[in-house]
């Protein structure tokens, strides 16, 4: 994937393309944190 220095202006339009093309921010709230379990409780790890 190419880096741009500067975004084409043909993604900056309309608001709906605007909202479309935004930058995406993430925090720790939207990380799921994985739970495996298994169904055999002989090898019981804390």
């Amino acid at each position: 994937m190419t880096d741009l220095i500067q975004r084409p202006r043909r993604l900056r339009k309309s608001p709906a393309l605007r909202a479309m093309f935004e930058e995406t921010t993430l925090s720790l709230n939207d990380l799921v944190l994985p739970i495996f379990v298994e169904e055999e409780i002989d090898d019981y790890k804390a």
